[in-house]
């Protein structure tokens, strides 16, 4: 059977084929983790092979890279992705995410049985993945990627696109996610 129709529950990683939690829980908590102005890369390296691996400590010290570049080439969309690098910030977007793929896949995916110590059951990752690709142009969240790719690239906006930016700056606009050095300078200004 091609590789193509089976959903992926390992990864090689030095030879070897890796039990992973494959979840779209689990995948998009890693995301949102890489996202923490608070951790250095090798805290964030250390947190994704715990998050991705059903046995992490099994991974030789060796391997640890080659590992944390699979779990990454595991989350990559797939091509004909929805846009440039950083446009989603998958903990802002989520909430608008949920209801076009739930009705994408005809259920209420947050109600999906979820083992959350194996990482499995729920939805996969790459399910998950391909309903988000199908999310269609006439859904908010699809409107606030527009609108979001036309404000950071510099394109004009028509006047109906100006009034609803302006209503609607909360939902294009991520909070900026300060360190917790950041939030201290600025607690100590105020």
């Amino acid at each position: 059977m091609n590789d193509l129709l089976q959903l992926p529950e390992t990864v090689s990683v030095g030879g070897q084929e890796r039990l992973i939690r494959t979840d779209a829980r689990v995948a998009l908590q890693i995301l949102i983790m890489l996202q923490d102005p608070d951790l250095t890369p090798a805290d964030k390296t250390e947190a994704l092979l715990r998050m991705f691996y059903r046995e992490p400590p099994s991974i030789p010290a060796a391997c640890r890279e080659e590992a944390a570049r699979a779990c990454l080439r595991f989350l990559q969309p797939q091509p004909g992705g929805r846009g440039r690098p950083g446009l989603v910030d998958w903990e802002h977007d989520l909430p608008l995410m949920i209801a076009p793929i739930n009705h994408i896949l005809g259920t209420e995916i947050r109600a999906l049985p979820f083992d959350p110590l194996a990482g499995t059951g729920g939805l996969h990752w790459h399910s998950f993945l391909s309903a988000y690709l199908e999310i269609g142009p006439d859904t908010l969240y699809a409107r606030v990627l527009t609108m979001r790719e036309k404000s950071r690239s510099g394109q004009k906006l028509t006047k109906e696109e100006r009034t609803w930016v302006r209503r609607n700056r909360h939902l294009i606009d991520p909070p900026k996610r300060l360190s917790a050095a950041e939030q201290k300078i600025l607690e100590n200004w105020t």
